[in-house]
């Protein structure tokens, strides 16, 4: 056996994965699973003003923050936190198990 990096993923290695995954998501949880990753941007505005953005991917019901940045003229004012509070609560809507 020898490990090596993929550089691309060759349509033999992509239906491999499919077909393994699917086996496995029936052996854990009795059912096929959609594990597809979706991404989000969320933005805080005050009039034209953007004042805060945050990333948030979901994948398998877990929410990961990908990124989050207040402007440099309105930090410490509770934004990055509302931002926060929001993508907590939007994961939440989606039935994420984790954040």
């Amino acid at each position: 056996m020898n490990i090596q990096k993929v550089k691309k993923v060759s349509p033999k290695l992509k239906k491999f994965q499919d077909e393994e995954w699917l086996i496995s998501d029936i052996e854990h949880y009795g059912k096929a699973r959609n594990f597809e990753k979706k991404s989000y941007k969320f933005m805080a505005k005050d009039k034209n003003e953007i004042l805060g953005v945050l990333d948030l991917v979901i994948e398998a019901n877990v929410a990961f923050l990908e990124g989050l940045v207040v402007n440099h003229n309105h930090r410490a004012k509770g934004i990055g936190k509302n931002l926060l509070l929001f993508a907590e609560n939007f994961a939440k809507e989606n039935k994420c198990t984790k954040i």
